[in-house]
């Protein structure tokens, strides 16, 4: 079902540090990060440049209890402004492990990238 979903599946990134996702985007993408510790994402940095409407899912599969990933809103560590993220009232969103079947904890977020005045990575949902 996830292929009807997205049309780029990326291999599990490792995250070892708090960085940028670089990759090679497609229209819809799912972006799986796996991780033994807990990491922030400035932005993300598609090759080739950010298209407007493009979709990025970011999904934790670190199966790990603690292991965080922090998704920082406008984040100046961000290789540039274009790469940055907005999240919902100005605040960071972190993502771990949900909690199967009760509705708790945020496992995945989704974000849109905007172009014209915005040019921004915009949170769609946090699932």
């Amino acid at each position: 079902m996830a292929t009807a979903l997205f049309d780029t599946i990326l291999a599990p990134i490792t995250v070892t540090s708090n960085t940028e996702i670089v990759a090679t985007l497609g229209a819809r993408t799912l972006i799986l990060v796996t991780g033994a510790a807990s990491f922030s994402f400035f932005g993300i940095a598609a090759v080739g440049g950010n298209v407007d409407g493009a979709v990025a899912v970011v999904l934790n599969i670190s199966n790990a209890v603690g292991v965080n990933f922090s998704f920082l809103n406008e984040s100046s560590s961000a290789s540039s402004p274009v790469n940055r993220f907005v999240n919902q009232g100005g605040s960071n969103v972190t993502t771990g492990l949900g909690v199967l079947g009760t509705g708790s904890g945020i496992g995945s977020t989704a974000y849109r990238y905007y172009g014209g005045s915005i040019q921004r990575w915009v949170a769609m949902s946090l699932t």
